[in-house]
């Protein structure tokens, strides 16, 4: 899992991405390997932007953005320490099929609005705040390939081993290319 959150003047973004994945390891030579397999990732992407703010009223934009995905890594592992806790590098890229993609966009228009009311010879004036709230999904694109899309950098701890299966965690950086 991976979270994220990032906070300006007048916007504000959050992300959440949920992963799991199995791979397949082949030795080069002592220390370099090839390293491939397949992740599963669902992510959600949510921004507010105030557009527009003043005394009397205001504008907010929100866009959410849920994807689902299966990622195919291609890495270079270099081994750092061979020892019952392998250390090691991962580099690569990884190619992305996008099963869903789904966008929303909410805008969200806050005003003060004063209402005259003229009763018996005397006007009463009434300050209403009125919101109004616009939904709509954009198309997305569904079951679309993206041929090395990311930039792989990682870091490998070896927390189980056995003769068949190895559990390991990699805390990992990745970097769009295109």
């Amino acid at each position: 899992p991976s979270f994220g959150s990032i906070h300006r003047a007048d916007e504000v973004i959050n992300s959440s991405n949920m992963g799991a994945g199995l791979s397949l390891e082949l030795p080069v030579s002592l220390r370099f390997s090839l390293n491939s397999g397949m992740t599963i990732n669902a992510t959600n992407v949510t921004g507010n932007v105030q557009l527009l703010s003043d005394k009397h009223s205001s504008r907010v934009q929100e866009t959410r953005v849920r994807q689902f995905s299966i990622g195919i890594p291609l890495n270079i592992v270099y081994t750092i320490a061979r020892n019952k806790r392998n250390l090691s590098v991962i580099a690569g890229i990884s190619s992305y099929y996008s099963v869903s993609h789904h966008v929303e966009l909410t805008s969200i228009v806050t005003r003060d609005v004063q209402l005259f009311h003229e009763a018996g010879g005397m006007t009463e004036i009434y300050t209403v705040t009125e919101t109004v709230k616009e939904s709509h999904s954009l198309p997305g694109h569904s079951q679309k390939f993206f041929p090395a899309a990311m930039f792989n950098l990682a870091f490998g701890i070896r927390a189980y081993s056995s003769r068949h299966a190895v559990f390991e965690i990699q805390p990992y950086y990745q970097h769009p290319l295109s």
